[in-house]
């Protein structure tokens, strides 16, 4: 027996002309087991993400940003009409602020013409869906701000999950992200140098591997051969987080170093103390201008990071040969 389909039996009825005992048997399709169907066919497509080694395909996740966006807006307009009907309520009151300070700007309100009545607006109802809206926003605000949060990598960073999707353009793809649910969450704000690396990083490799992106259409108006997913180069993704930390690390590394060995072998080369002078508070200026530039250090940290910097920079400074000493 079909297992996607279900007979059922309809009712005899003494009007028909065929014979009375018979029973009429329909067919008619299972949803349930349709459903079922639908999973079985999606459960073979995705066990090998969930099963892959490749962690940018066993983590990798859609972010769905304009969506959520998009379910942002729809809340935030329907809160807004009763948001507003509200307003216009208390306007019609003719009721002064407490204090008198006016803090919301009542007073410059502006009333709609149609005049409405409390009780006509104001019930069970209205308090109910108002709670519930509200309660759904905030919910999907926190979730987004999470979202928001999280470590993202391009489509394109992996050749093995962006190659079988003809639906999209190969530039879509290098602008799609997705969401990395094992790593952290950023707590702060993204650090500056590793944000541009990884920019860099994604659209080089986008560059270097854009023909193992494109569609059949694509390869088609490009005139080009059409290459096989499998190329001889092995490695079909990218992890652009992990590259950009290592090269962040290194870049500050060079920075630490250069701003010390720098301002050391200007100062041994001049004998003038003004000069020497000068170059300290460039080399301090420069220091700090990086450091707000490139960092995401607070304030506080900003501040300590070049007194200890200046505290170095004047010990060279103390050490160095004056005019007094030069024979």
């Amino acid at each position: 027996m079909d297992t996607s389909k279900s007979e059922y039996i309809l009712p005899r009825n003494s009007s028909t002309s065929s014979s009375s005992q018979e029973e009429q048997v329909v067919e008619t399709k299972d949803p349930i087991s349709l459903k079922n169907d639908d999973n079985s066919i999606l459960f073979s497509q995705i066990w090998k993400d969930v099963t892959s080694d490749n962690r940018l395909t066993l983590f990798g996740f859609r972010r769905y940003r304009t969506t959520h966006l998009l379910n942002l807006r729809f809340l935030e307009a329907e809160i807004h009409k009763v948001d507003h009907e509200l307003y216009q309520i208390g306007l019609q009151l003719d009721s002064q602020p407490g204090g008198g300070l006016d803090r919301l700007g009542l007073q410059h309100a502006k009333m709609d013409k149609r005049r409405m009545k409390v009780e006509e607006v104001v019930n069970q109802d209205l308090v109910l869906r108002l709670r519930a809206l509200i309660k759904e926003y905030d919910e999907a605000l926190a979730a987004f701000n999470t979202v928001m949060t999280m470590e993202t990598f391009s489509l394109a960073d992996n050749f093995e999950k962006a190659s079988p999707r003809k639906d999209l353009h190969a530039f879509e793809k290098f602008k799609t992200r997705l969401l990395r649910v094992d790593l952290p969450l950023r707590k702060s704000s993204r650090d500056p140098i590793q944000h541009y690396l990884r920019k860099g990083l994604r659209r080089l490799w986008y560059h270097f591997g854009v023909y193992r992106l494109r569609t059949d259409d694509e390869e088609q108006s490009s005139r080009s051969p059409s290459p096989t997913v499998t190329s001889s180069w092995d490695r079909t993704y990218q992890n652009t987080a992990r590259v950009a930390e290592i090269l962040t690390r290194f870049a500050i590394a060079m920075v630490a170093g250069a701003s010390l060995v720098v301002p050391l072998a200007l100062l041994s080369s001049q004998q003038s103390q003004s000069i020497r002078l000068v170059i300290v508070a460039v080399c301090i200026t420069v220091f700090s201008f990086i450091i707000a530039l490139l960092s995401k250090a607070s304030n506080y940290e900003s501040m300590a990071a070049t007194a200890a910097y200046a505290a170095v920079l004047t010990v060279f400074l103390s050490n160095g040969p004056t005019n007094g000493s030069i024979n």
